[in-house]
């Protein structure tokens, strides 16, 4: 497939089996489209009469036995991968040979209504899939992805949290969901850190909460005021090894329904930010923020600077 500039039009030229084909069109993206469907129209005798039936399905399960063990993020990119199968039956189950750009496309457009902030990174896994499948299983078709344009993300977003923001989610939960809440604005844990909170973590000592789980794997310590120290001690009544007596997935249902309830729009991830920016608003130098969030360099942190 070749496609080349003719004043402000873009014509792409494909040439598959002994025949050509050329279409002009107003942008490159279209051309590289259609010039991709083009190819596997000319190809799909072929193809399926070498025997190219697998499904999507089955090329991720043989790219997660292959690859995917090899990593260090496996057991976070199985579940992305087993999310997909599990959720996008209608992709996952239709053969390579039929699969379009328009499929990665309507993907992108699902995984965007649903919110999830890692869309990016599941087209580059499936980027990564098909490029295996081509260069390494020698699968002769074109790769649907690598023309699939990909979301615009925006360094160092920071989404300030309102006063009357924060005392309506305070007022509108349990105590659980409450606790959930503060522990989050005043420490700037993640979310998964937080649901991996035990009570051996609080130190009623010396204030803080150790943070033994964290995603780069680092021991911390976070100091906490002794007014949430004593908020958190009535959860004990729970008797759960867990500071939070739910899941991680129990309390995002909740969190859905709250906000669609109050008519916001947040992720639970902008207490981090927020705090980051409380932190640096009071002059905190950088390597203590890294130190205090858990951040591995001291440019992560610039990725959560924003502006009141």
């Amino acid at each position: 497939m070749y496609i080349r500039k003719i004043g402000k039009r873009y014509q792409c030229q494909v040439r598959a089996r002994n025949q050509s084909y050329y279409k002009t069109f107003v942008d490159k993206t279209s051309a590289k489209l259609w010039g991709h469907e083009t190819f596997l129209s000319a190809m799909k005798g072929v193809l399926l009469g070498k025997g190219l039936k697998k499904t999507l399905k089955e090329l991720i399960k043989q790219y997660i036995e292959e690859f995917t063990v090899t990593k260090k993020s496996k057991v976070n990119e199985t579940k992305i991968w087993e999310r997909l199968i599990r959720n996008h039956s209608w992709l996952a189950n239709k053969r390579v040979i039929n699969l379009t750009p328009q499929d990665f496309i309507r993907f992108k457009n699902i995984r965007m209504k649903d919110g999830y902030r890692t869309t990016n990174y599941e087209l580059t896994l499936l980027n990564n899939l098909f490029n295996k499948a081509i260069k390494i299983w020698l699968l002769p078709i074109n790769n649907p992805v690598s023309n699939v344009p990909k979301l615009k993300e925006n360094k160092g977003r920071y989404r300030p949290i309102e006063s009357h923001e924060y005392r309506k989610l305070l007022h509108y939960g349990d105590k659980v969901f409450t606790a959930v809440i503060l522990i989050a604005r005043k420490t700037g844990l993640r979310h998964g850190e937080i649901h991996r909170l035990t009570w051996l973590d609080l130190d009623d000592l010396r204030n803080v909460l150790v943070v033994r789980t964290s995603k780069n794997n680092n021991l911390r310590t976070v100091p906490i005021t002794k007014w949430l120290l004593n908020y958190l001690m009535p959860l004990k009544k729970y008797k759960t090894s867990r500071i939070i007596p739910i899941s991680q997935n129990a309390f995002i249902k909740r969190w859905q329904k709250t906000l669609k309830k109050l008519k916001m729009h947040m992720h639970i991830h902008d207490f981090r930010r927020n705090f980051v920016q409380s932190l640096i608003n009071k002059k905190v130098d950088i390597p203590t923020i890294a130190r205090l969030t858990g951040h591995s360099s001291w440019q992560q942190v610039q990725l959560y600077w924003g502006k009141r």
